[in-house]
């Protein structure tokens, strides 16, 4: 008789339904899921929260530290812009370059303009580049006596042109010519069409 109560007893087992775990196990990452980020912004937010209150109790710190990194950014961008300028390729280290915009008469009937920038390694360079600028003006003024400029005038030929002001200028300053930028030349008739130099 006590075999047949197990037997009954194990059948009675065997019906139980245990509800199986992939529902909870399912539910379980969300909410899991769910506490590591509320933990992970929790934490964010401590850390901005501290982050304020430093910077509020140590104002001048941090005005002053900002100051400086401005300070020193600023020293770099000149100390590069100044390694990689232009006239460093003819192993000149040169400081700035003044632009100077022309306008002037050539030959009888012509005149010229263009924008000329021209480097300078010092102070005393650019003082000296400024008092001979004008000079410009004059030199180009006469040049349209010289058969070659007159020519180049004449066949409204802008390369030539460009090569005669450059040699002008070189001759006045004592820059090099390589050195030298000149841009936007062009050249007009008194009462007639203007020729654009679009190199």
């Amino acid at each position: 008789m006590e075999d047949k109560d197990r037997i009954e007893e194990g059948i009675e087992l065997d019906k139980l339904r245990v509800p199986t775990r992939t529902k909870a196990s399912a539910k379980a990452p969300r909410s899991a899921e769910k506490h590591y980020k509320d933990k992970v912004l929790g934490k964010t937010k401590a850390t901005l929260r501290n982050i304020l209150a430093f910077v509020s109790r140590e104002k001048i710190f941090v005005c002053a530290f900002l100051a400086g990194l401005v300070v020193v950014s600023a020293i770099l961008y000149l100390f590069l812009t100044k390694s990689s300028s232009d006239g460093v390729a003819s192993g000149d280290s040169y400081v700035g370059s003044i632009v100077y915009v022309v306008s002037s008469s050539i030959a009888k009937q012509h005149y010229v303009r263009f924008k000329l920038s021209i480097p300078f390694k010092d102070n005393k360079e650019k003082a000296d580049l400024m008092q001979k600028l004008p000079t410009i003006k004059h030199e180009l003024s006469i040049s349209g006596s010289h058969s070659d400029v007159a020519q180049s005038i004449e066949q409204k030929d802008l390369k030539i042109l460009k090569k005669h002001i450059l040699k002008i200028v070189n001759d006045l300053t004592g820059v090099p010519i390589e050195e030298l930028r000149l841009e936007e030349l062009t050249l007009n008739r008194m009462a007639g069409r203007a020729i654009s130099d679009t190199s």
